[in-house]
């Protein structure tokens, strides 16, 4: 903040000097104006008085500008530890809420017996679909039909020989899949079980870290606030008055310059240059 305060320098300073400058110019070209009669007087009352009401505009938001700035840097510091914070409670906050729904989960084991009933009846299809062959011969052809796509043509032929004094080739390939599919469904529906059991069983140590979090990041909430300047809390006034007020000075802007746009034409050179300089 006192960086900032001193890269202004003597910012106050100038704008005071270019305000007499101002007044100046404005003085020097309503006499031109008069002089050289490029106006009557209404517009001349008329653009007198929006160019006043612009120079009001303009210091008014360039104060309020000035006045957000500064308070935006004194607490530039605060108010990034505000959006950490929030940030932070906001991931404990959707921690809490999944580490009370684990402790809310009713715990269900699998039907072991029934997925082992499962796969020992696929087992036994596979061996109803291989036929009489030597158990070697059965192996090799179930693992064959696993990588055959990738299997050396050479290799392949003789493999196949073996195959047609095996079972139903088709029944075979789907009794094979069956068994794949059961063995896989019972491994998923234990490693799903002990994944629960395993987070339930830590859901209260998650809670209480969330909750802890959340505590911390509330903490540092009221710590940045209370550290902040004393007048950071207008900050959110002072910015709505300096929307309102930079609408008011584009306003002015433009019907001050659509004034001056009328009687532009009748401008000689050296009040052109004047109004040139003005703005």
């Amino acid at each position: 903040f006192e960086q900032w305060k001193s890269s202004k320098g003597d910012g106050d300073a100038r704008k005071e000097e270019i305000g007499e400058k101002l007044d100046e110019l404005d003085e020097e070209i309503d006499f031109l104006r008069k002089a050289q009669g490029v106006m009557d007087d209404k517009k001349a009352s008329n653009l007198k008085t929006a160019e006043t009401q612009h120079r009001t505009h303009a210091a008014e938001y360039n104060r309020l500008s000035t006045l957000v700035q500064g308070l935006k840097v004194e607490n530039e510091s605060q108010l990034r530890r505000i959006a950490a914070a929030k940030a932070q409670k906001k991931i404990a906050e959707r921690r809490l809420d999944e580490a009370e729904d684990l402790e809310n989960t009713e715990l269900i084991e699998p039907d072991i017996p029934k997925l082992e009933t499962a796969i020992q009846k696929a087992q036994k299809n596979v061996e109803d679909a291989s036929g009489d062959a030597n158990p070697t011969v059965k192996k090799i052809v179930r693992e064959y039909l696993k990588v055959k796509d990738s299997t050396p043509p050479s290799l392949a032929k003789v493999i196949q020989l073996a195959q047609k004094e095996l079972g139903d080739d088709s029944k075979l390939t789907a009794a094979l899949e069956e068994l794949e599919k059961v063995k896989a469904d019972k491994n998923n529906e234990v490693r799903k079980f002990m994944e629960t059991r395993s987070k339930i069983g830590s859901a209260s140590q998650m809670a209480a870290a969330a909750r802890s979090e959340i505590k911390a990041a509330n903490q540092t909430i009221a710590d940045a606030n209370v550290n902040m300047g004393a007048k950071a809390a207008d900050l959110p006034k002072n910015e709505e008055d300096l929307a309102k007020s930079e609408r008011q000075y584009k306003k002015s802007e433009k019907e001050m310059a659509d004034l001056q746009a009328e009687v532009a034409g009748g401008d000689s050179a050296e009040l052109k240059k004047l109004t040139t300089e003005r703005k």
